[in-house]
């Protein structure tokens, strides 16, 4: 968004007065929305814009916006100290202002695992309150009505994370459709749709949840294994901290699993570890193989994994592990 339409957008809101310019930095964003930081007279915020509309076959960019609105108002109702709270919107640009953490106080999980700061007890809490998340929304019509965002979902999750596999692993093309096409009729809970470390900032009093861009009535299963899924790869990108990363899936797993009151556990762990190979497979994995050889050794641990899928998430762990050579 240009600067003199976002300072028309904060004046809409009424967070300037006229003729007020306050300091503006853009924010490095990955996702379909332009960010801002904003520093106030009183206070700085982060202020999202949606991107100009480009591939016309993608969802409107607004649209995603607004999914990625309404998922932080229904998760802020749920666990208001784990999103960032909404402090205003502007109806005419789709833009909305939240609160602003710094990164000093708020580093990224994805950061934190990356330079060695590897602890379990942040895992399992991000895993009580993903958990908490899903169970508080199963079953509910309202959101799933108010979360009809199947093609959202669709475009900047379903198909680069998973059908993306099918790429560099054509022999696995045909399973990965049809965890697609499971995990697009499987509807229990209200799901954020990339709970990646990169998501998620690890402050000083709990973990905070970003994005909600991909937020959908789906299948809780993929939430869980997109955080499995990055821990697994650690485990090939920085092996000296291998047990380190292990005590997190462990965490996330038994967090989660003694959490799940709206389904049977059973079915939920098996979906999920049938999940996590398809998403080994995805384009994440090239953040994490930093050689040709660490690429091939994912690819063919992922395959075997996902062809000759296994229904616990223990078994899992073990068999990723022989595979990639622990």
């Amino acid at each position: 968004m240009a600067n003199e339409s976002l300072l028309a957008a904060l004046g809409r809101m009424g967070l300037i007065k006229p003729g007020e310019k306050p300091d503006v930095k853009p924010v490095p964003a990955s996702g379909p929305s332009e960010l801002a930081r904003v520093d106030l007279t009183r206070e700085t915020l982060m202020i999202e814009c949606p991107l100009p509309a480009g591939n016309a076959a993608a969802p409107d960019q607004g649209a995603v916006s607004n999914v990625a609105l309404a998922w932080m108002k229904a998760a802020g109702r749920i666990a208001p100290k784990a999103v960032p709270a909404i402090v205003a919107e502007d109806a005419q640009s789709g833009a909305f202002a939240m609160q602003y953490f710094d990164p000093a106080a708020f580093p990224k999980w994805d950061t934190q695992l990356r330079e060695g700061t590897i602890e379990a007890g942040t895992a399992g809490e991000i895993a009580r309150i993903v958990a908490a998340m899903h169970g508080a929304t199963a079953g509910l019509e309202d959101v799933e009505q108010a979360f009809r965002s199947e093609h959202v979902f669709v475009a900047y999750c379903l198909d680069p994370y998973l059908r993306a596999g099918a790429l560099t692993s054509p022999d696995s093309a045909a399973r990965l459709e049809t965890l697609a096409q499971s995990t697009l009729t499987t509807r229990k809970t209200l799901i954020h749709g990339a709970f990646i470390p990169g998501n998620i900032l690890s402050g000083p009093h709990g973990p905070v949840f970003l994005g909600g861009h991909c937020a959908w009535f789906g299948d809780p299963a993929f939430d869980l294994s997109c955080c499995l899924n990055h821990l697994l790869l650690n485990c090939v990108a920085r092996p000296q901290w291998i047990r380190n990363y292990l005590a997190c899936y462990d965490a996330i797993v038994e967090t989660y699993m003694g959490m799940v009151t709206w389904e049977n556990v059973s079915d939920m762990e098996q979906r999920t570890a049938h999940l996590v190979p398809g998403l080994l497979l995805g384009p994440a994995h090239n953040d994490y193989a930093g050689t040709d050889t660490q690429r091939a050794r994912i690819q063919a641990a992922a395959s075997k994994l996902l062809l000759r899928p296994v229904s616990q998430l223990a078994a899992l762990r073990e068999t990723w592990m022989q595979a990639i050579g622990h």
